[in-house]
Formats: C-alpha cells, structure tokens, sequence
C-alpha cells in the first residue's frame, strides 16, 4: 500500500513537472559531443556546419572554441561568432532528452531554430557581458529561456551553486536551483544575478511589469515564473 501511495504521489509530482515546462528554464550542458554536427553563425553571416573539437574556457567561460570544417581545424573567438547550437554528449543529453518539445505554449524568439533546440542542441550567443562595474567582455553565453526571452535573457553561470534537492522514489521533487545566472534586460549587459541578492531588488529590476510586482511569491525559486510573466505579459 505505501508502495502504492508513493508511486502515485510521484506520478502527481511528475504531471505538475510537466505542466509546468512551459516556464522553466533549460538544463544547461557541459560536455559536448564530438562527433555529432554543431552548427556555428559567424559575426559576417557564414554558417559552418562542423565538428567540436575543444572549447577552451577561462573560470568556466568559453575563451575560444575549435572546430572541424571539412577536415580543416579553425580556432574562433567569441567577438567571431554570433550564435551557435552545440550537440550534448551522450551522458549530458540524458538530462535533456525531449525536454524542449512542447515547451511552451507561446513562442517568442523567432531568430532561434526550434527543431535544433527540440534535438537537444545547446543554444550559445554573443553577448556582453559585465565582469566589473566599469568593465565588460564580449562573451559566449548559453541561453536558459530560448522560448521566453523577449524582455530578459537568463544566461548559464557555470561555477553556479545549487539549492539543496528533495528526491522521493529516485525523483527530485524540490530544491536543486542554481544560485546565481548571467541576466541580461533589454540592451544592458548581461551581469551577474544572485539568489542572495533577489528580494532586495526585486522592485527595482521588475518596476516596468506590474504583472511580476503583483506576483503572489517574490522568492528566488519563481525567477523563471517572473522571466515567463515579464515576456507573455509585460513585453510591448
């Protein structure tokens, strides 16, 4: 019987997952295939249909990355390149099987390529970012809301900690958020956001959508819910 209760608890949990896909955000990716295609846009508009062969990062950011383009290795830069869709591994894609199809019920980034992200792919983009005050660098970044990102654009941070997780009958119920994003809102640079640091700001970063500061909870662990509402309802 208790077999019982918790699987059905479980499958409740799961169906409440699910409904609610349409405002998460992406599971970022690590580690990336080698031998899968990557599709690559450079800055001038050419479009490299290539093969992954290192990304080199600095404190977790992409410094350069090196591909194969008909047997010939190229080395680009992050001012070179203006998006890209990265295959995960075999291990990174576990996470992410399926998880974009029917995503969202609204799309609103036209310039993405849905059936590549429906694949699993990793979406990158130039964009700038700030690294102190007085200081940005032109970055790669990996895009968490591809089909939500009209207003506010939430970007990886990969030496992100993670809220502590919740699992019941092998599934992660609760918990398990990162502590802090890239965040970018219209043409600023995209800047550091951290959980810490969230209620105290929240009325100032969301003082143009009266939809998000009537939000019933204003905690960190609705962020996404607040990105979802800003771009369905507050995006003129």
């Amino acid at each position: 019987m208790k077999n019982v209760i918790r699987l059905t608890f479980v499958a409740a949990v799961m169906l409440l997952t699910y409904s609610a896909k349409s405002q998460e955000f992406v599971t970022p990716s690590n580690m990336f295939s080698h031998q899968k295609d990557a599709f690559v846009t450079l800055t001038d508009g050419t479009e490299l249909v290539c093969k992954i062969d290192k990304i080199k990062r600095k404190k977790g950011l992409i410094k350069f990355i090196r591909v194969e383009v008909d047997g010939v290795e190229r080395d680009l830069q992050p001012s070179e390149v203006s998006f890209m869709y990265l295959p995960p591994n075999a291990l990174d894609n576990l996470s992410k099987a399926t998880e974009f199809i029917n995503k969202a019920n609204k799309w609103t980034n036209e310039k993405l390529n849905r059936d590549l992200l429906n694949q699993g792919l990793a979406y990158f983009e130039q964009t700038e970012v700030q690294i102190k005050k007085k200081k940005t660098m032109t970055m790669l970044m990996q895009l968490l809301n591809p089909s939500f990102s009209g207003g506010v654009k939430v970007y990886h941070d990969p030496f992100a900690k993670e809220t502590a997780s919740v699992g019941v009958g092998g599934f992660t119920v609760a918990g398990g958020i990162a502590k802090s994003y890239f965040v970018q809102k219209g043409d600023k640079p995209a800047e550091m956001f951290e959980k810490k640091k969230y209620k105290k700001n929240f009325d100032e970063f969301w003082s143009d959508c009266e939809a998000v500061l009537n939000a019933e909870k204003n905690n960190w662990g609705s962020f996404n819910e607040h990105v979802y509402t800003y771009d369905q309802e507050c995006i003129k």
